[in-house]
């Protein structure tokens, strides 16, 4: 974990890479605005205005998602902050408000952010990792596991069996001070005065990795030969699929029902409504439609 630089309080790792997370996104959006119809200058407004409007539905809804830290052995303290995806769908909203307003093709808008937004998200997930945050959960036996009596406290902290074998390399532990260690001294799985953390999954990574992927494989869409939208259709779907299944992995998320939590449940939201965006795309007017969606 590297949440500072040495001798440097200010600027955070986790800061720098959102700002580059951010300046990326923005940048692979302006460059794609041309070949999608979109005048760049949308792009320098449309951005910003999503995300501190996006935040801000966010806090005023109350949109929150817990976020559980381990009090005891057999008991969780809840926190609520927003996450993500809570935030992305708020980003959503905003963004189709603002195309309704300026009078502007949702769908080739769309098409032109989706790739800039999984950039950013797979920049953000490396300095989430920096950060120590949004870890993993364990990655191997842990004997101690068993003195917690409580399956609303074992499950979200180790990985099922399958995927938690003891031989795992890139598992990775967290210095003394991160997210993941003390969560583990609460649990009594680890000594207060330990080094490091149990080895968890670097899940964050795991993510980061696979939104770039999904990043380039949106890329290969090419403006003309499909309808206006099923790059950001592909984007949406990818991401929604992508975050649902490695939330099997993280650690630091509240169960509320049965094995999954309020992260998942959004994401199953999206895949939802996937079919009706899917069928709205199909129903464009065409290959290089410039209509407003």
């Amino acid at each position: 974990m590297f949440d500072r630089f040495p001798n440097i309080d200010w600027p955070t790792p986790y800061g720098v890479m959102l700002a580059l997370a951010c300046v990326a996104g923005w940048w692979l959006a302006r460059h794609r605005a041309r070949s999608h119809g979109v005048d760049a200058s949308h792009v320098d407004l449309a951005l910003p205005l999503a995300m501190i409007g996006g935040v801000g539905l966010v806090q005023v809804m109350g949109t929150f998602v817990p976020n559980e830290l381990i009090a005891t052995r057999n008991t969780l303290l809840a926190e609520h902050r927003f996450r993500l995806p809570a935030i992305a769908t708020a980003c959503l909203v905003m963004a189709f408000l603002y195309c309704r307003i300026a009078h502007l093709s949702l769908r080739g808008f769309a098409d032109t952010i989706a790739p800039g937004a999984l950039l950013g998200i797979a920049l953000l997930r490396i300095g989430c990792f920096l950060a120590g945050c949004c870890f993993g959960r364990i990655a191997g036996t842990v004997v101690a596991l068993d003195v917690v009596t409580s399956p609303a406290v074992q499950l979200p902290i180790q990985a099922r069996s399958a995927l938690s074998g003891d031989a795992i390399p890139w598992a990775v532990r967290f210095p003394a001070g991160s997210f993941a260690f003390h969560q583990h001294v609460a649990l009594g799985l680890i000594d207060p005065e330990a080094a490091q953390s149990l080895p968890v999954h670097p899940v964050q990574l795991y993510e980061s990795a696979a939104v770039l992927l999904l990043c380039a494989l949106v890329l290969r869409v090419p403006a003309g030969r499909f309808r206006p939208g099923t790059a950001a259709l592909v984007a949406f779907a990818g991401y929604a699929i992508i975050g649902f299944l490695l939330q099997f992995l993280r650690a630091d998320n509240a169960l509320v029902l049965g094995p999954l939590s309020v992260p998942q449940l959004i994401y199953l939201a999206w895949l939802a409504v996937v079919p009706f965006l899917a069928v709205a795309v199909h129903s464009s007017v065409g290959p290089g439609s410039r209509a407003i969606a």
